[in-house]
């Protein structure tokens, strides 16, 4: 039997805000860069961010970055959190892209497919994160969650995936929807439907094909050393959605699962590229 952890929101709260609190101090920075979707993860990150820095000197900087692939509602979205969270109307800017893509694929030369056009507005955007957080001595946080930067590999590489560290990494989608009740996220943010806002109409699910409890659920099963049968059967007991017209069975979910964890472990070390192990003499030999 899979067993999913459990989670004490106001430990694991100090305990973020606590690495979010070192991650500034060891690296020397005045604060901290958050990029604001309008989505539950970006809006977790952004409230610990808030708590880690109160009392202290340190400033969050939010910025709401939208382009024709998102929908209007995700950056009403995220300026009603830093409205409602009183986040000060000079830490939140809304900056529009859409003349950075369309100078960017004229520069290019080539007509870009939705899938890459969208994977390029997603380095386009780190870009800019990436600069303000260096213009203003800033730690930029991530808000990838663990199921997806760590289970299946769903960001972009050096895009949405190229951060300072990872608040929310340890935590399972479940577990960041657990968090954001504790937080007091809007209802808006929890119940809407996760996407990466890159693609017009996209959704995680429909890109996927199966939600984030399926991923967790074999990831943990992977973990456990549990057969995958027994927890393909274990899933089908639990009646979890997927998409029947991408997949026959709960089995090719897992091995798509599977896959993606495997592509996941390979961004990683590209992300953290490996050197070689060489020998280097100090005696003056």
């Amino acid at each position: 039997m899979v067993i999913l952890p459990k989670m004490n929101s106001r430990l694991v709260a100090d305990e973020i805000c606590e690495f979010i609190r070192q991650t500034v101090v060891i690296q020397n920075k005045s604060g901290a860069i958050i990029g604001l979707s309008g989505g539950v993860d970006s809006a977790v990150v952004a409230l610990l961010a808030l708590r880690a820095f109160k009392n202290t000197d340190y400033k969050i900087k939010a910025y709401i970055i939208p382009s024709s692939t998102n929908e209007s509602k995700e950056g009403i979205r995220a300026s009603n959190l830093c409205k409602s969270h009183k986040i000060d109307r000079n830490l939140f800017h809304i900056i529009y892209m859409d003349h950075l893509i369309y100078m960017t694929e004229k520069f290019l030369g080539i007509k870009l497919s939705p899938f890459d056009k969208g994977n390029m507005i997603s380095r386009i955007r780190a870009n800019i994160l990436s600069t303000y957080a260096a213009d203003e001595n800033k730690v930029l946080l991530g808000t990838g969650n663990k199921d997806e930067d760590f289970g299946v590999g769903y960001y972009t590489l050096f895009g949405d995936g190229a951060v300072h560290c990872s608040p929310i990494g340890e935590l399972s989608k479940r577990l960041v929807y657990q968090m954001a009740e504790y937080l007091g996220v809007p209802d808006e943010i929890i119940k809407a439907e996760p996407t990466a806002g890159l693609e017009e109409g996209q959704t995680d699910y429909g890109d996927l094909g199966y939600g984030y409890n399926v991923v967790e659920f074999f990831i943990e099963a992977r973990h456990q050393d549990i057969n995958p049968l027994d927890a393909a059967n274990e899933v089908k007991s639990k009646h979890f959605r997927y998409d029947k017209s991408k997949f026959t069975s709960i089995d090719h979910v897992y091995n798509d699962i599977y896959r993606r964890h495997i592509n996941a472990q390979m961004k990683l070390k590209i992300i953290h590229p490996p050197s070689p192990s060489i020998t280097l003499n100090y005696k003056g030999e």
